[in-house]
C-alpha cells in the first residue's frame, strides 16, 4: 500500500460520521457479547466487516493489505 492511497484511508475511515457509525457497530458487537448472544455477536460482527470492507474496496487505487502472519 502506497503512502497517497494509507492517507485517502485514513481520511475515509476518520470522517466524523464514518467514525459514529463504526463506534455504533463495536457497541452492538459488545453489547451482543456481554448479553451471551453468539448469534447477534456474529451477525453484528458481520455487518460490521461487510459495511467496513465495502468502504475500503471504494478507496481508489487501494492495494490489499499484507495478512499480519505473511
Amino acid at each position: 500500500i502506497n503512502a497517497g492511497t494509507l492517507s485517502k484511508l485514513r481520511r475515509l475511515v476518520r470522517s466524523t460520521i464514518a467514525e459514529l457509525v463504526t463506534l455504533q457497530e463495536h457497541k452492538a458487537i459488545l453489547d451482543a457479547i456481554a448479553a451471551r448472544n453468539p448469534e447477534a455477536a456474529a451477525q453484528a460482527m458481520r455487518l460490521h466487516l461487510t459495511r467496513a470492507n465495502s468502504l475500503y474496496q471504494n478507496v481508489p487505487s487501494a492495494q490489499p493489505l499484507p495478512a499480519a502472519n505473511a
